[in-house]
């Protein structure tokens, strides 16, 4: 799966290759198929497929318009396949990602305060944990801000 987010980003920023946005959204679609995936060899559980970091772009895109029509909906499902794991997850762009679009869907309160956040996991804290690390900076400014405006 991360093989095909590094195409993906190659065809899309024209590293190597002629830039080629449609392309480079089916690579990340490879990378990040919409379902739930394959089951282990003793079949308990999903096995996970998808690179976090072509979810997130997915949904980077979804949400700005600049690789595919703009689509919130789209947006928060990527975003949440980019963060299954709120907390412990390797790529942490994907759940700063998902607390500033919950927040600027309107979701009000502390996440203890809100079903919404409920069910996603305790993303405030966890985003605010996440923004510590400065590979996820740019993220985490628009995710302040964007809280500030809301509470």
């Amino acid at each position: 799966a991360d093989g095909c987010y590094a195409v993906g980003r190659a065809l899309e920023e024209g590293w190597g290759v002629d830039k080629n946005l449609d392309a480079a959204v089916a690579a990340y679609e490879l990378a990040c198929p919409p379902y739930a995936g394959r089951r282990d060899w003793q079949g308990a559980g999903d096995v996970e497929e998808r690179s976090k970091r072509a979810c997130d772009r997915l949904s980077a895109g979804y949400e700005s318009g600049d690789l595919v029509a703009k689509d919130a909906g789209r947006a928060m499902f990527y975003a949440r396949l980019a963060c299954t794991q709120a907390g412990s997850e390797t790529f942490h762009g994907g759940c700063v990602r998902v607390a500033r679009l919950l927040v600027e869907a309107g979701i009000q309160g502390e996440p203890s305060d809100s079903d919404e956040w409920n069910a996603f996991g305790p993303l405030g804290s966890t985003a605010d944990n996440e923004c510590q690390r400065p590979s996820v900076a740019a993220e985490c400014a628009q995710y302040k801000k964007v809280r500030e405006a809301h509470f």
